[in-house]
């Protein structure tokens, strides 16, 4: 009898994911495996803040603040980084925040227990958590995205606590030569999932397409978030989202994908 190849339940469908070319890991391999075909289209890239070096020298002595709490891998690895740049160590006394399990993850990798992480990865859970613990008067350094919500900022001077903020990072549209293949490639096809991680990879998608119609440009396409702000974010321009994980990890996000296909 001939050998039939079994079907898999990605097969024919064409993903784009738009996060960083450096944030895209190994959940991308279970897509190609179960058939998919992906473009990377990277429509963000992260870069070092032109001022961060220089609030940090500022800062002066690290050990004076109780908590430093981390809201991305992104921010992790650029205040670790600059750190070791300017030969600063890290404070041995702060506990530590990190805004799910990869920011987590991340930490570890520098050797970092991280002391609070809420189950809802996102600040307002971080909040939540940090409520019930009680930080009035406690100081607290937020290292973010210059585009970072001030919902952490305002709920935790609302708690009481004395809150530092700083860009430690931007996110940028890529050079054109990071992502002009995928463009080419994407515009010979006529319907496909597109990941989204962030507000940033959305909105720098519409920019470098031009997309002046959202609704109509991915009226035959299929949307996959991760984050309830994402969703929020691609909904408020009238577009509809497809799939969305309960948790906001690439993982979970992976896993939603294939159980939507399989169906």
């Amino acid at each position: 009898m001939p050998n039939h190849e079994e079907n898999k339940p990605l097969d024919g469908v064409n993903i784009v994911i738009t996060r960083a070319l450096d944030q895209t890991g190994d959940e991308t391999d279970v897509l190609t495996n179960n058939g998919a075909n992906l473009i990377f289209y990277p429509s963000i890239e992260t870069r070092l803040h032109e001022d961060a070096e220089e609030f940090i020298k500022d800062l002066q002595d690290l050990n004076n603040f109780d908590f430093i709490l981390f809201s991305s891998v992104n921010a992790v690895r650029f205040f670790i980084e600059t750190l070791e740049k300017l030969n600063i160590p890290f404070p041995q006394n702060c506990k530590i925040g990190a805004v799910g399990d990869k920011t987590a993850a991340k930490l570890k990798d520098y050797n970092l227990t991280t002391d609070v992480i809420p189950d809802n990865f996102t600040a307002e859970g971080m909040l939540d958590v940090l409520s019930e613990t009680g930080v009035a008067s406690k100081k607290i350094l937020l290292p973010q995205s210059a585009i970072a919500r001030p919902v952490l900022k305002e709920g935790l001077a609302k708690l009481g606590a004395d809150v530092t903020v700083f860009p430690l990072y931007q996110t940028v549209i890529p050079d054109e030569e990071i992502y002009r293949e995928a463009k080419i490639e994407l515009h010979k096809l006529d319907s496909c999932l597109f990941l989204f991680t962030s507000p940033s990879t959305f909105d720098n998608f519409l920019k470098i397409e031009e997309i002046t119609n959202a609704p109509e440009y991915f009226r035959d396409h299929k949307i996959a978030v991760i984050g309830s702000i994402t969703q929020a974010a691609i909904e408020k321009a009238g577009v509809s989202v497809d799939i969305i994980p309960d948790k906001f990890t690439m993982e979970n996000l992976v896993e939603k994908v294939l159980n939507y296909y399989s169906k």
